[in-house]
């Protein structure tokens, strides 16, 4: 048994998830509307948004998809995404691109339980929190 975290974006899923694919690594899967089985008409209005984004990576999995066009709603709130890099340099290159055109909440610096840590709104909406184990934990 695991949690998965489902991300929903106003449009831009296969931006955030092309973005977070590029930054992470891993393998990307998008699925567009058009290509539901048995596509609805208004299936193919929406023709390329995604239905179903899946990002795997190791043993971790993050799905998304566009939200429907009548269910407006505000970016992911009240939910952070917890990703822990391999040591501080990797953690400041991936809060780094995390920042760009997002908004820090926390900046990226040693504490009491980790070499690096911050908090990150993206500029897709989603909040993350970078940390780095520190090297008494291991991974």
């Amino acid at each position: 048994m695991s949690f998965q975290p489902y991300l929903s974006f106003p449009g831009t899923c296969a931006e955030a998830m092309t973005f977070y694919a590029a930054l992470f690594g891993g393998d990307l899967t998008l699925r567009r509307f058009a290509e539901r089985p048995g596509a609805s008409a208004e299936d193919l209005r929406r023709a390329d948004s995604i239905w179903h984004a899946v990002l795997v990576l190791g043993g971790a999995v993050l799905m998304a998809s566009d939200r429907p066009l009548d269910h407006p709603a505000a970016a992911q709130s009240g939910v952070m995404i917890n990703h822990d890099a391999a040591n501080a340099a990797e953690a400041a290159r991936i809060f780094a691109a995390l920042a760009t055109g997002g908004t820090i909440l926390q900046p990226l610096a040693a504490n009491y339980w980790s070499p690096a840590f911050g908090a990150v709104t993206d500029r897709f909406g989603t909040a993350w929190m970078i940390n780095t184990p520190s090297p008494a934990e291991g991974p």
